[in-house]
């Protein structure tokens, strides 16, 4: 393959767009598909009565000055303005049954003194877990600047050989295990599964400064957008990928509903996983692929609260609470997710024209199981049994919330959405939020697949959230024009 291929990136979320844009900026003649009627469709977030939620970009690890996704914005030519979060803390865990509230600061020291606010017997625990946070995150030459230190490397497979909640065993204290593990919500897989060096790697970016940018996840999508337009990348909305055509187990042209046909030496596959084997006739993929892409485990889904402040709350001013029971955040990777119940993630969008006021935003985890009878049809087309179900739920949510956060007092809740809201705007018929589990054992995607020219991106081919999104755009990218040679250019 050279530079004149034809390239179909199918899916306009992150890492689609900067696939696009860096083979695009390569010579590459590349077309995106989206089956949305618009780009970037979870990212850029929503407006209700003036207010604008952002949905997909709450915070992120590794924008600060010399991190890692501030590198990769600057290598795609992006113009974004960072935001920080309070220095005081850019997360707060209040437990419901004690009382007890956990900050977590920006910092390898001040993230392990604030925790040691809150529990000060168990200083030594907290000063190595965070030690390993740093071991994590600094053997990921995708992560930092520099080739990791052998020493580093040989920690960081330690810690790829341990579960989280292995790690966690040696602290007696269950308050601060929940409290180092509540940021499995924000990943999707639940610490008995999750590697403790995956986890490491997502928390410990948080080490390096923690930010949202101006204007947030639309200010994101639309530089992108904009940025793949000028580098002559076709854009296609409302066009879904069915087939993937192959002639001698070589791509040739993909297939598209309604019958049209697109030329295709390459396609970089940003959807589900597990929708892979549906765009292939027998015999293209292994049955074995086959059968382990079929068997992977979605993230959770969730219902939300969205709510208008004519002041934003001074609590959720650049911090984010999790408010966590006894159970901590397990329960919110099994069937018996209750989101009327949380565990609860509570978030804020300033008025990104810098007004006192803005959006907040309540999460809590939800399962699919319970929305399957109102699947398949569009969220403005909805039942009268599925408006009534979704209200009571979404009332039941927000007396509990306003109950353990006094601070929402003054915001009115104007909106929400259900695990099937989720599945319509994902794409994705489980609604997960973070597409598929990360567990330490077992399958994972790869960005190569057997069929030569179709590869894979997006969160579950390297890491969740916009970071790993980010990542898995120049991994899969790098396959096709020079891993290291890629990488190189980012790190200068």
């Amino acid at each position: 393959m050279n530079a004149q291929s034809t390239v179909i990136v199918v899916g306009a979320g992150v890492s689609g767009l900067c696939a696009a844009l860096i083979l695009a900026r390569r010579g590459w003649r590349v077309t995106i598909l989206e089956a949305q009627k618009q780009v970037g469709t979870t990212l850029r977030g929503f407006t209700r009565q003036g207010v604008y939620f952002d949905t997909g970009l709450h915070y992120t690890g590794g924008l600060g000055e010399h991190c890692a996704l501030n590198r990769y914005f600057r290598h795609l030519g992006l113009d974004l303005e960072p935001l920080p979060f309070a220095e005081s803390g850019f997360d707060a865990v209040r437990f419901t049954n004690s009382g007890k509230t956990v900050h977590f600061r920006t910092g390898p020291r001040e993230f392990a003194e604030g925790v040691k606010e809150a529990f000060p017997a168990h200083a030594r625990e907290i000063d190595a877990f965070t030690a390993d946070l740093l071991v994590a995150h600094n053997s990921s030459e995708y992560l930092t600047p520099h080739r990791p230190d052998p020493v580093i490397t040989a920690n960081a497979s330690k810690l790829d050989a341990v579960t989280l909640a292995e790690r966690l065993a040696v602290i007696n204290d269950l308050e601060l295990r929940h409290a180092l593990e509540c940021h499995t919500l924000l990943h999707g897989t639940p610490a008995s599964s999750v590697s403790m060096l995956l986890h490491g790697r997502i928390l410990g970016s948080y080490l390096y400064g923690v930010h949202n940018v101006r204007g947030g996840g639309r200010r994101l999508i639309r530089a992108l957008e904009d940025a793949c337009r000028a580098a002559g990348v076709v854009v296609r909305l409302s066009a879904r990928m069915r087939r993937v055509e192959c002639v001698d187990g070589r791509l040739r042209e993909v297939c598209l509903e309604g019958g049209e046909r697109l030329p295709a030496s390459v396609v970089v596959y940003t959807g589900p996983a597990e929708a892979v084997p549906s765009f292939f006739e027998p015999g293209a993929l292994r049955p074995a692929y086959i059968a382990r892409v079929r068997s992977l485990e979605p993230t959770p889904s969730a219902c939300m609260l969205f709510g208008k402040a004519e002041k934003i709350p001074p609590a959720l001013n650049g911090c984010n609470l999790f408010f966590l029971d006894r159970e901590g955040p397990t329960k919110a990777f099994s069937s018996a997710a209750d989101p009327e119940n949380g565990p609860f993630f509570v978030t804020a969008t300033p008025d990104p024209d810098g007004g006192p006021g803005g959006g907040v935003t309540v999460i809590s985890p939800a399962t699919i199981s319970d929305f399957q009878e109102y699947l398949g049809s569009s969220p403005h087309a909805r039942s009268p049994a599925y408006l009534a179900f979704k209200a009571g739920l979404l009332d039941g949510m927000e007396r509990r919330i306003r109950a353990l956060c006094p601070e929402l007092r003054d915001v009115q809740f104007i909106d929400g959405a259900t695990p099937a809201t989720l599945a319509y705007y994902l794409g994705n018929p489980s609604g997960a939020l973070y597409g598929i589990r990360r567990p330490n054992y077992g399958f994972a995607p790869q960005a190569l697949t057997r069929v030569p020219g179709f590869l894979t991106a997006g969160q579950g081919v390297v890491a969740p959230g916009v970071l790993g999104a980010v990542i898995s755009a120049y991994v899969t990218c790098g396959m096709l024009v020079g891993l290291e040679e890629l990488r190189q250019e980012v790190m200068q």
